[in-house]
């Protein structure tokens, strides 16, 4: 599963589990004001979106998605996970799936456009939204 870490624009970094006594911060602690990249990780990977300029970073790769760098937008942080269950007929689960969904939202003359990458473990995949 992956782990999340906010990075802010002064450079300090909230990582999701508290490095001194291991426990759990929430979404909600993130300061989305002041939020610079934000980035998840797991054993294998490391995934990161800048909110400054809209790109991604895989494993050290820069991808660029699509290019909004001459428009005066806002990046606006999506991040969420959808948990899928295959259970049987006797209602045992059989096997859990966790995808991690990172990128961002711009709103370009009204209209809402999303762009992020879907992860499931060493498989990502690109999503985009208008």
């Amino acid at each position: 599963m992956y782990k999340w870490e906010a990075i802010y624009n002064n450079g300090e970094a909230l990582e999701q589990f508290n490095p001194v006594n291991k426990e759990e911060r929430l979404f909600k602690d993130i300061n989305q004001e002041e939020l610079s990249r934000f980035k998840i990780k797991d054993d294998n990977n490391n995934v990161i979106v800048d909110l400054k300029n809209g790109t991604f970073h895989l494993n050290n790769n820069h991808i660029e998605i699509q290019d909004f760098s001459n428009l005066d937008v806002e990046y606006r942080l999506v991040y969420f996970r959808r948990v899928q269950k295959v259970m049987s007929t006797r209602g045992e689960v059989l096997n859990t799936t966790t995808v991690s969904y990172i990128g961002y939202q711009v709103t370009i003359d009204g209209v809402n456009h999303i762009r992020m990458l879907a992860c499931d473990g060493d498989k990502i995949t690109f999503v985009t939204k208008k």
